[in-house]
């Protein structure tokens, strides 16, 4: 993230991926320690929000729940 700020450039990561196979205590924290991480080092653009068992499946309650916690972050 530093390279891409110095050069002006977009920076992007994967964050709120979850080992986790449902939206429980486990993914919450998972999706909310990768948001904090990404948000202070100052990434633009993310991917991976509603994602559960590191990608194997996508969740519509999680892919609300992460957008909270992006909001909360910023």
């Amino acid at each position: 993230a530093a390279i891409g700020k110095h050069l002006g450039l977009p920076t992007q990561a994967y964050m709120a991926l979850s080992d986790s196979k449902s939206l429980d205590a486990q993914a919450g924290a998972e999706s909310f320690g990768s948001a904090l991480l990404a948000a202070l080092a100052g990434i633009n653009s993310v991917s991976g929000p509603g994602m559960l068992d590191y990608v194997m499946l996508f969740s519509l309650p999680k892919l609300i729940f992460d957008n909270e916690i992006c909001g909360q972050i910023q």
